[in-house]
């Protein structure tokens, strides 16, 4: 077979190139396409409707009654008014199409970037697969579209600026208008690029400006670019507010990362290598790399601009130590290697469901709905990860205490309302703020034991997302006699409580009224079977339990009460094989509390039988 001409090959390889990249798209939809679930993402949503609705951008805080008349700099403007067109739209759909643009566009560059072919698919894949539960529908996820689009155009100015590093300043500022401060971090690619530059090889011919001169030009038009915005210099204080707020490492994303011994610690670790190996040809990108590493390391929410900025300095590494030729062997290979990737990551990260709506945690919907209906009012406490939800959901007719939004609160009440549920904790805060109703998440942590112990709080309506507890007082007298629930504790984690109260028939009258009052009440139902399974009525316990899984076959806590049902009936071996298919749940989920519990159940089994 005669060798093809040169024209031939490279057309054949751009068609092998762009098969992979509509193979690594396909991905990237299938990373994207959840809804949105973290609680900051319901009040950007909510800001963009008041933006729109009002025809201006907010100057003090409309939403917690602790912040009332506090200025407010509403940095992600931008993102905010994005986010609720994209929400008003298609609703969740519209938001998971906004956020599997954004991201899809962003690892394209990068794609690109890369060189396209085999490693570059494969590490992609891998830093999408790694980079995912980032992916939330915040303005972060244009942090990683600017990212790319500034090596991108970098890239293409390899000492030089070239005519597209123009364009630079330019999008600086819309940069600094959808995430405010983190817009630094494009400043600080483009710094980078200068303080790359001393170390290149000097050219022979006199030039009356240098890179570097050019390079540092540059970057101090991008930093006075990020005055375009509403708030102009105040946008800089804000940002050194937040990276210097004190304990903020108490909040997840704030946190250090916790082990290298996971998908983010090795490619933290395979960017240290790559940018040692690639320090002479990109110096820059390497440079870079290594910066982000270190933030990433130091702050888990910069870790994923960490993973991106890696994964095309390691593709071009080992295309360099070993090339793969275009062809349909290595787009095979690059196929069956994101494949197997997306099948590790599967098994190693929570149960993954990937239709639109379906990626939803509990939502407090029936517990507002009992609020509105009922016409309970005064000052709500909820915590801080529900604040953003509530402000979606019931703003302007309730005020929150908290939400996500730290430097406006201030460190010393943050660190209070993280530590409502410790002894003292509620109290201080109560004594303080004089709340009329508590809205409450209903997690695995039993955190609403200083509400069950005070004689001041009646429950008066829960479900798996939340709980709601009335002051007693006269304006709540009425509903208190009418919905109390005098017997259940259903945040506590165990339900050995029951046992040793003797009324089981009023504590079943109370679990159906909350199984009535919620569908969303898949603890009301354990608790029942538990009760049955007590009362000897064990048939009924299992065939209320095996509809539970049925239903919800990705909530740990009905197989927990299923092995306890079988070890009340003698059957170790069902027990067993109870316990460990919610022990399998419960790792997926990353639910400790959980996780711990059924270890236990088994390790109590294990001595049973000896």
């Amino acid at each position: 077979m005669p060798p093809m001409k040169p024209a031939d090959a490279a057309r054949s390889s751009g068609r092998w190139t762009l098969l992979i990249a509509c193979i690594f798209l396909a991905q990237l939809i299938w990373l994207g396409a959840y809804s949105a679930w973290d609680p900051d993402t319901w009040w950007h949503i909510k800001t963009g409707e008041l933006i729109l609705g009002s025809g201006s951008i907010p100057r003090t805080d409309p939403y917690s009654y602790v912040l009332a008349g506090r200025e407010w700099i509403t940095f992600e403007w931008l993102f905010q008014v994005l986010a609720y067109q994209a929400y008003a739209a298609g609703a969740e759909t519209g938001l998971s199409v906004l956020k599997v643009l954004v991201l899809s566009s962003a690892f394209l560059l990068l794609f690109r970037l890369a060189g396209g072919g085999f490693w570059a698919a494969l590490l992609l894949s891998f830093a999408a697969l790694t980079a995912r539960p980032y992916f939330l529908a915040r303005p972060q996820i244009f942090d990683y579209l600017f990212l790319a689009l500034y090596l991108d155009l970098l890239d293409r100015s390899r000492e030089r600026p070239g005519p597209t590093a123009a364009l630079l300043p330019f999008l600086q500022a819309l940069w600094v208008n959808l995430h405010g401060g983190a817009a630094l971090i494009g400043l600080g690619i483009v710094g980078l690029k200068a303080l790359s530059l001393p170390f290149f090889p000097h050219h022979k011919e006199a030039q009356r400006w240098s890179p570097f001169t050019l390079w540092t030009a540059l970057t101090a038009a991008c930093a006075a670019a990020m005055l375009l915005n509403p708030h102009g210099v105040k946008i800089f204080s804000h940002t050194f507010a937040t990276l210097a707020f004190p304990g903020k490492e108490l909040i997840a994303e704030w946190a250090p990362l916790r082990s290298f011994l996971s998908w983010e610690g090795s490619f933290l670790a395979m960017g240290v290598l790559a940018a040692a190996f690639s320090w002479r040809s990109d110096r820059h990108l390497s440079l870079l790399a290594v910066v982000l590493a270190f933030m990433g390391m130091r702050q888990t929410r910069h870790l994923p601009l960490a993973i991106l900025a890696i994964a095309p300095l390691a593709a071009r590494a080992l295309a360099r130590l070993k090339p793969v030729p275009q062809g349909p062997k290595s787009a095979l290979s690059a196929v069956l290697g994101m494949a197997l990737l997306s099948g590790v990551f599967i098994l190693s990260h929570s149960t993954y469901l990937t239709l639109v709506g379906r990626d939803m945690p509990d939502l407090p919907d029936h517990a507002i709905r009992y609020l509105d209906e009922n016409k309970v009012g005064g000052r709500m406490f909820n915590p801080y990860n529900l604040g953003g939800y509530l402000i979606w959901k019931t703003w302007p007719r309730r005020k929150v205490f908290v939400d996500g939004r730290n430097v406006e609160y201030g460190p010393r009440f943050i660190h209070e309302a993280l530590r409502w549920h410790l002894p003292d904790g509620w109290k201080r805060l109560d004594d303080r703020w004089k709340f009329d109703y508590a809205f409450i998440g209903n997690g695995p942590a039993y955190r609403a034991k200083a509400l069950d112990d005070s004689p001041d709080w009646a429950l008066v309506f829960w479900d798996d997302a939340a709980l709601v507890y009335l002051r007693r007082t006269p304006g709540n007298d009425s509903l208190i006699v009418r919905d109390a629930y005098r017997l259940l504790q259903p945040n506590r984690v165990d339900f050995g409580y029951l046992d040793s109260r003797g009324k089981a028939d009023a504590a079943l009258a109370e679990l159906d009224r909350a199984v009535r009052g919620s569908p969303l009440n898949v603890n009301a139902s354990q608790m029942r079977a538990y009760l049955l399974g007590g009362l000897g009525r064990h048939a009924e316990a299992l065939q209320t339990l095996e509809a539970l899984i049925e239903k919800f076959p990705l909530k740990p806590g009905p197989y927990s009460s299923l092995g306890s049902c079988y070890e009340q009936m003698g059957d170790h071996d069902a027990a067993r094989k109870a316990y460990e298919r919610g022990l399998r749940v419960s790792r997926w989920a990353h639910d400790r509390i959980s996780s711990a519990h059924l270890r236990q159940a088994l390790g109590r089994l294990a001595l049973k039988r000896g």
